[in-house]
């Protein structure tokens, strides 16, 4: 079976994340016959809490049967704004 590797950074997003699994979900269920999805999820510095809402997804994306892969850090790192509030 083929696969496919979904990579998302994550910081300061907890108020988007339930909207990125469910986008995730629905993507594994229209491919599912022909792709086994794994999933990265890279977070870091967030101040929002997005560490626990990433926790919380990648559990039950792994209950789903998709492999998870998560690194969460605290590098202290600066901040700068998206490109879409430019």
């Amino acid at each position: 079976m083929k696969r496919v590797l979904i990579c998302t950074i994550v910081r300061n997003q907890a108020a988007n994340l339930r909207t990125w699994y469910e986008q995730v979900l629905r993507l594994v269920k229209l491919v599912k016959d022909e792709y086994q999805v794994e999933v990265s999820i890279y977070e870091n510095d967030s101040t929002d809490q997005s560490w626990r809402w990433v926790d919380h997804y990648s559990g039950m994306l792994y209950n789903a049967g998709i492999i998870t892969h998560v690194l969460c850090e605290k590098l202290g790192t600066q901040q700068y704004g998206s490109i879409w509030s430019v």
